[in-house]
């Protein structure tokens, strides 16, 4: 990249893309998600009880691992970088609005932080000072509830202590939603799912209403429990172009099947997705439990089974649904301080969840519908998306300002309650060492985690 100064002139030679922004101030982004690994670690996961908290702390370190040991992220880009010194330096510069001229004149910046500073107003680190950012979003995921029906009593869902009374949503205010987000798709990365503690294949008109987000131009997931993936839906949805399955299957035994989604229906899941295995389809299994003997067993007996397959079988991360579920999903997590979603993004700016009567609420964990932001029969997307709840909610998440004792955010494992305003300059400097090490740490951890449910289901005869 041209360098925004040839550094021997005796005035400033701006380069063309910042030319016409140099007198405009730009301000960081109250919305970054970031800090030090081994910072989040100690503050939130320093302690051990429950199978749960245990199993939590786990996935705590997988979960920042695949997000970067040391980075911080724009949720309104969907990018990342590494931190360092020149990173925080233009960051903590900007804390506070400046223009970029002020900038060029007191730092006359090199080639690098130059190239920086061109990428973090690109990328929305940086933000003009006339955006309100409490109000900016980066919309790409979305689900809908067309049903509120769920065949399934899962222990680790609210549904199996408090099911939802049948409500089906009205197909013209789909359509609507549907029309709506395919104007907002301008780069054709809005994805959409049909799901909100419901299963959507008991729906008769979801066949339909796949093809309906296909032929919007938005991308479509199937999140499902598998019951009732038949082939010929399969098919049907195969022949739409619909390749993204997500099925939530917590056992290949029948007896554990049941004890944990409170009816039997193995070996007619099982058979549906033998059946998927041997398509072209991108299918992950999602095994959940709280990370004993039995949650490991059901899930090395689902890995072998589609092992070589187009089946991807994970553990499942325990949530307790900020602390709705009264059982051994209690995680018992209560954060003092916010600085951040992480649950696949920002769900407070990447998501938009829909109930079957148009209503938005904040997050999926809000099973009971405390935190609405609008309802789409009288608003737009853009103006929920853009509104003074969610205004507020933002604030309340990213530490901007302190929300009530009860706030549903400092009850839920994927919150972050460390920020990269946190980082010193020692931190910065021993940046590479500190990350080998909280590398180290996680990988011992996970490797202590295995290998103790491995060696009792051994010495169980498992």
């Amino acid at each position: 990249m041209v360098n925004i100064l040839k550094q021997n002139d005796k005035k400033n030679s701006i380069i063309d893309d910042l030319t016409p922004l140099l007198e405009k101030s730009y301000l960081t982004s109250n919305y970054l998600n970031g800090g030090m690994l081994h910072q989040v670690l100690a503050a939130d996961f320093a302690q051990q009880g429950t199978k749960a908290e245990r199993y939590t702390h786990y996935y705590a370190y997988s979960h920042l691992e695949a997000l970067g040991i040391n980075t911080i992220s724009s949720p309104h880009s969907n990018k990342r970088l590494n931190i360092d010194k020149g990173l925080i330096d233009i960051l903590r510069y900007f804390v506070t609005p400046k223009s970029i001229n002020e900038f060029v004149s007191e730092k006359y910046a090199d080639s690098s932080t130059q190239n920086m500073l061109v990428s973090l107003i690109k990328d929305s680190f940086l933000f003009s000072e006339s955006v309100d950012q409490d109000r900016a979003f980066n919309l790409l995921y979305v689900e809908i509830d067309p049903n509120t029906v769920c065949n399934h009593a899962c222990i680790y869902c609210p549904v199996a202590v408090d099911p939802r009374k049948k409500h089906d949503i009205d197909e013209a205010l789909f359509d609507d939603i549907l029309s709506q987000l395919s104007l907002l798709n301008k780069n054709n990365n809005i994805t959409v799912c049909l799901c909100a503690y419901n299963e959507v294949t008991l729906d008769d008109r979801y066949p339909a209403f796949a093809k309906k987000i296909v032929d919007k131009g938005l991308n479509h997931i199937v999140i499902s429990n598998g019951s009732n993936l038949t082939p010929a839906l399969v098919d049907t949805l195969m022949s739409l172009g619909v390749k993204d399955f997500e099925l939530n299957i917590p056992a290949l035994d029948e007896s554990e099947f049941f004890r944990i989604v409170g009816k039997k229906g193995a070996k007619n899941v099982i058979s549906n997705v033998d059946y998927m295995a041997k398509k072209p389809l991108n299918i992950n299994v999602l095994v959940h439990g709280v990370g004993d003997v039995s949650h490991y067993r059901n899930f090395t007996a689902l890995k072998k089974r589609y092992n070589n397959t187009s089946v991807t079988v994970t553990m499942g991360k325990t949530m307790d649904r900020s602390g709705i579920l009264d059982n051994e999903y209690q995680c018992n997590i209560k954060r003092d301080k916010l600085a951040g979603c992480t649950n696949t993004g920002s769900r407070l700016i990447n998501w938009l969840h829909v109930n079957s009567s148009g209503e938005c609420f904040l997050c999926p964990m809000d099973y009971n519908y405390n935190y609405m932001l609008g309802d789409l029969k009288k608003s737009s997307i853009e103006e929920v998306l853009s509104g003074d709840k969610i205004a507020l909610y933002r604030r309340y998440a990213y530490g901007l300002e302190a929300p009530p004792d009860d706030f549903m955010c400092g009850k839920c494992a994927a919150m972050l309650s460390c920020s990269w305003k946190d980082i010193s300059e020692k931190d910065i400097g021993d940046l590479k060492r500190k990350s080998f090490q909280c590398y180290l740490k996680y990988r011992y951890e996970s490797m202590i985690f295995r290998s103790s449910l491995y060696l009792k289901s051994r010495l169980k005869g498992g």
